[in-house]
Parts: structure tokens; sequence; C-alpha cells
């Protein structure tokens, strides 16, 4: 005859077995499904490996900001717009104050996107130099120099003059 400590001991060793079984069936269905999920690719990525996902890579080598909200207000070209609510972005640069904003029209955004356009264009650039056939990959090269050229002299002439 069993006492009551033996018949609580083989219950738990029952209980322990059965959460055993049960995390060793949960973890052969997670491992069993992740050999397909990790043959994904981790993101949405592409493979540069035709001129025209190149081309629909340079539509972004160009700044998706606007420098004209700030540059407008350190030029000749002011006006008073009257009164009304005061858009630092405006404000900051005419009195050649640093602009403290960073939404869209700010000079923080603008430099940020050409960034983004440098990096697209050298991407583009090192998939023409290391594609099997670099010769269908001309047009391509020739408009990532230019866009990457046209971005670094727009930075450069916005660029603050060392005194």
């Amino acid at each position: 005859m069993m006492n009551v400590r033996t018949i609580k001991k083989s219950r738990l060793m029952n209980s322990k077995k059965r959460i055993l079984l049960n995390i060793g069936f949960c973890c052969s269905l997670v491992f069993a499904g992740c050999e397909k999920y990790l043959e994904q690719p981790p993101d949405n990525r592409t493979d540069l490996n035709s001129p025209a996902k190149v081309s629909q890579l340079l539509a972004t080598a160009y700044p998706q900001g606007n420098y004209m909200a700030f540059a407008e207000s350190i030029s000749d070209n002011v006006q008073d717009k009257g009164t009304g609510l005061i858009d630092n972005t405006n404000v900051d640069p005419y009195f050649f104050r640093d602009v403290e904003e960073t939404e869209q029209d700010s000079p923080e955004f603008y430099w940020a996107g050409c960034y983004a356009a440098i990096a697209a264009a050298n991407q583009a650039l090192e998939a023409c130099v290391t594609a099997p056939d670099p010769a269908n990959y001309y047009a391509q090269k020739g408009e990532a120099l230019v866009a990457r050229a046209f971005v670094y002299q727009i930075q450069r002439s916005f660029e603050k003059k060392k005194r």
C-alpha cells in the first residue's frame, strides 16, 4: 500500500513529464517551421541583378527634401508675409541663426535626404561595377555618377563658410 507522500510524488513526476512533453512538442513545431522561414531574406531587399532594377534604385538617388524654404530666407528674395503663424524654418535662416526644426523643408530634413540619395547612388555604382556584364549598365552608371555629383554640389553650396 502506498502512502500519501509517494502518491503526491508520483503525481508531481507525472505532471513534470507532461510539461516537458508539451514543451518538447511545441519546440518541435516551432523548429520544424523555422527552416522555410529562415531561408527568406530578412527584409524586402532586392538583388540588383538587372539594369532595370538599378534604374529603379536610381529614382531614389535624388534628395527627397526641399531646400527652397531655408534657401529663400537667406537670399534677397524675401518679403514680409504679414502677421500669422511664425515658422522658424523660415525665420531662423533670415536672421542667420541655426534652425532647430527637423520637419520637412528644414535643413536637417534636407541633409538627411542628401545622405540617403548619396547612399542610393553609391549602391547603384557598386551594382554596376560588380555586374557580370558591366557594358549593359553604362547608362545607369552615368546617371549614378551625375546624381551623386549633383547632391555633392548642392551640399557644398549650402555649407557654411569658415572664417
